[in-house]
């Protein structure tokens, strides 16, 4: 079974070590092989936040998920590598500035070596490679600059920047170690609310080593070396070409709100 999960990331040679360098490269491989997707909300297909599903639907039928599924199975996968993790709450802030509610979000924390490192598989556009918890350095990722700010007691504020000066934040986390039953609320609101931003808009993303690709709603946002390219999707083939080419996806149903 977690053979299979490793062939799915493109992890099935790695020598699997409790350090950080096996932690970056599952971490690495997990984010640009598995994308961020929201499709079976808007083919009116329910999932359930479990551990059976959401092995099913991403390692055996080769789907994606969003935070709830991603950054869980990872956990899994990880505690049963041999690594010390635990899930978090994380609180998103929105384009106003305002920060969601408790369980907004679950990202995941590792320990190595008395270091303390936050993961994050489903966040849909963020790091991809896992960033190591060092108050206010600033950590350059593939595409983007990161840096970790305590707030106060057990609370961390992550925010991103494009040029490493200018930062905004991205959501508040917690080291304070949760339960998978802690975010079911959270995970049903973003499944069913019409207030949901995923009921709301429809969002597959997966980053490669040179950019993105991303279907928002009917378009295709493709960026490669910096450079962004829009495209608007017509047709049924061309969504379906579209999942199969650049997210390695096929899916049942075809969402309504497309065309």
């Amino acid at each position: 079974m977690w053979q299979q999960y490793l062939q799915r990331i493109g992890c099935s040679d790695l020598p699997i070590n409790i350090d950080q360098d096996t932690l970056i490269a599952l971490h690495q491989q997990h984010v640009l092989t598995v994308p961020f997707e929201v499709l079976d909300i808007h083919c009116n297909v329910p999932f359930a936040l479990n551990f059976e599903a959401t092995y099913d639907k991403v390692v055996n039928r080769n789907r994606g998920g969003f935070c709830y599924e991603l950054n869980y199975l990872f956990y899994r996968l990880l505690t049963h590598l041999g690594f010390k993790a635990h899930m978090v709450s994380s609180r998103i802030y929105d384009r106003e500035g305002v920060l969601g509610p408790e369980y907004d979000h679950m990202s995941m924390l590792v320990v190595l070596n008395n270091d303390w490192w936050l993961l994050d598989v489903g966040y849909g556009d963020l790091f991809i490679s896992p960033i190591q918890i060092t108050d206010r350095q600033v950590f350059q990722d593939w595409f983007k600059y990161f840096k970790i700010e305590q707030i106060e007691g057990a609370n961390y504020l992550l925010s991103e920047s494009t040029n490493g000066s200018k930062f905004i934040k991205r959501y508040q986390f917690s080291t304070t170690p949760r339960a998978l039953a802690d975010f079911e609320a959270q995970f049903e609101f973003k499944q069913h609310s019409p207030n949901s931003h995923f009921v709301q808009n429809l969002i597959c993303t997966l980053p490669h080593k040179t950019g993105r690709h991303s279907i928002v709603n009917n378009q295709h946002i493709a960026t490669t070396n910096g450079i962004k390219t829009i495209t608007k999707i017509t047709n049924e083939a061309a969504f379906r070409t579209l999942l199969k080419d650049k997210f390695n996806l096929h899916i049942e149903g075809i969402p309504p709100m497309l065309f």
